[in-house]
């Protein structure tokens, strides 16, 4: 991979990812246009049907992952994981399940940086590094391919971070259901109450699986959301 030309022709303004989730189960606006995005290979919803995407970002290592796997795996249902590179290394027997149980193991960089800020000529080669870091340690650890799916640290994108993601071979996801939900944790009624209220066709549910009331309330979520006719895919799929 190089840095094209064409890449300064990119906007490089850093933008924050929101979602104008109305909480009125219809499907909502987001930090970019929807068709737009698709120029990139970019997503924050599945198609208009009754399917969600869980996903889950993890940096650090206090965190319930474990649990939350077995709770998707109680109810066969598959999540995706956007890690960064330390958080691969130090669990390594826990990703070698994950991909085993049909999980999908997603690049979130190695340090969660802000990547707009290294989408330049300059930076390039961090840029990469960021990228490739995630995936080596993958492959030493699974004898695999990471599944090509990314989600920029901390919302923080551009256009031009877009592009070079995708020369990369990459889908990059964003999200059309969250909550704060990485600030501290919660109970599981205040978590299953902010799940129930988000929901919409083709709903990418942002999680931060270090909130313990994720983890207590994503069984009943599951369970409820399947009762009204819903199933759950990979966003790999989308």
């Amino acid at each position: 991979p190089y840095y094209k030309d064409s890449y300064e022709k990119l906007d490089n303004t850093m933008r924050g990812w929101w979602s104008d989730n109305k909480k009125d189960n219809k499907r909502p606006a987001g930090g970019a246009d929807i068709n737009e995005l698709k120029k990139y290979d970019a997503y924050f919803m599945g198609k208009n049907e009754k399917v969600l995407y869980l996903t889950f970002d993890e940096g650090g290592n206090e965190t319930y992952v474990k649990e939350i796997v077995d709770v998707l795996n109680k109810n066969d249902v598959k999540g995706t994981f956007f890690l960064c590179k330390h958080y691969i290394e130090s669990n390594k027997d826990l990703i070698k399940k994950m991909v085993d149980d049909g999980h999908s193991i997603g690049n979130h960089t190695a340090n969660h940086y802000s990547m707009p800020s290294l989408a330049t000529k300059e930076n390039f080669e961090k840029y990469l590094a960021e990228i490739k870091g995630v995936e080596d340690v993958y492959r030493e650890i699974t004898g695999k391919e990471i599944d090509k799916v990314y989600r920029d640290p901390r919302g923080e994108w551009s256009f031009r971070d877009l592009q070079i993601i995708k020369d990369l071979g990459y889908k990059s996801f964003f999200y059309s259901a969250d909550y704060l939900d990485w600030n501290g944790d919660v109970s599981k009624e205040y978590a299953l109450n902010e799940l129930m209220k988000r929901y919409h066709n083709g709903a990418i549910y942002l999680l931060h699986p270090k909130n313990k009331g994720n983890y207590l309330a994503l069984d009943s979520f599951i369970n409820e959301m399947k009762k009204l006719g819903y199933r759950f895919d990979l966003v790999k799929n989308i």
